[in-house]
């Protein structure tokens, strides 16, 4: 990889992305009843989030701040979603009553699953060596009207195993440049070395989340606030992250522990696979975080979320982000792919 521009962009701590959220929730709503019923405001700044951890809430201004609640998916020949579409990776038509118990045995087969996983890598992880991520990712558009769904694209994401430095990705024709979300060490941060100080023992996995969940961000948490904090750690941790030994497994079996969780049926990544998710509601009910599984080996997939209410311009079951992980392994050098692995060529 030659002549990389510099484009530094700076992303939020992971920590406070659910702090964002409700901002952004409490504005919209307050704008929608502000707002003329004829004004069709346009968001002409698009808000790029290299990393898979940051989308959530880029992808929520994007949808919110358009006047239409109708969706339509990919191009212009592409069929409007909505509650009477199917199911696909813009929208969960019955987002809401689509839910059921089960996510422990969910957690459990996919536990089963990242047991049997290994870190590809050549050798020991280094420090100074990156980690590769592939995927797709899908993230509403701004200023368009109606709200349109683009097409899911590739993504390569490079981010230093300890930590320092700049992470890079390639999608969409370009390069960009900032530091990794949850660079720093702390829950929710993917950084590879401080995942590997972690406890991969389940208990003490949970015990960890816990007492993290409790004071993240400086505030103090509890009871369903908390639960939110646990799941949201859990999400932020294999978003965008190669996972050391054991790490999975003890996470995912912690996860099934967080009072709330539930099962979502039906559910399709951003790629198009389909499978079976487990979810969690945040406090007020207007999004719900999901992490999605292959049905049948207990794989994960990646991650989406996707909006409970009508809100102004949000229509339920709108889903704000998604993402499909395919591969992830360490590489030596910024940029580098591992041997087999598609480019994702800038134009």
């Amino acid at each position: 990889m030659t002549d990389l521009p510099s484009a530094p962009e700076r992303d939020l701590p992971s920590g406070r992305h659910h702090l964002l959220r409700e901002h952004l929730v409490h504005e919209i709503r307050r704008a929608a009843a502000d707002r003329p019923a004829a004004a069709t405001p346009r968001l002409a700044r698009r808000w790029p989030r290299p990393a898979f951890a940051g989308l959530a809430l880029a992808s929520t201004l994007a949808l919110v701040v358009l006047a239409t609640t109708t969706v339509t998916v990919g191009g212009e020949d592409h069929a409007t979603a909505g509650r009477g579409g199917a199911a696909s990776y813009a929208f969960a038509p019955h987002a809401g009553a689509d839910e059921r118990d089960g996510a422990a045995r969910v957690l459990e087969h996919a536990a089963a699953f990242a047991e049997r996983e290994r870190v590809r890598a050549k050798g020991p992880v280094r420090d100074d060596q990156y980690v590769y991520v592939d995927g797709m990712v899908a993230v509403a558009d701004v200023g368009q009207e109606p709200i349109r769904i683009p097409e899911p694209h590739r993504r390569a994401v490079w981010a230093p195993v300890d930590g320092t430095g700049e992470r890079t990705v390639a999608e969409g024709g370009e390069w960009s440049y900032g530091p990794r979300a949850g660079i720093s060490d702390g829950p929710g941060s993917s950084v590879y070395r401080y995942l590997r100080s972690l406890p991969t023992e389940p208990d003490a996995l949970y015990a960890w989340l816990r007492e993290a969940a409790r004071t993240r961000d400086g505030d103090t948490w509890d009871g369903e606030e908390e639960a939110q904090q646990m799941f949201e750690i859990v999400a932020h941790t294999i978003s965008d992250a190669a996972m050391p030994p054991g790490l999975s497994a003890a996470l995912f079996r912690a996860a099934a522990r967080i009072p709330g969780t539930v099962v979502v049926e039906d559910v399709v990544d951003a790629a198009g696979r389909r499978g079976v998710a487990v979810a969690r509601t945040g406090d007020g009910g207007d999004d719900r975080e999901e992490l999605i599984f292959d049905r049948v080996t207990g794989q994960y997939l990646g991650q989406r979320t996707v909006w409970l209410k009508d809100s102004g311009p949000i229509e339920a079951g709108m889903v704000s982000r998604s993402e499909a992980v395919f591969y992830t392994a360490i590489v030596d050098k910024l940029g580098q792919y591992p041997v087999g692995r598609p480019r994702v060529t800038p134009r």
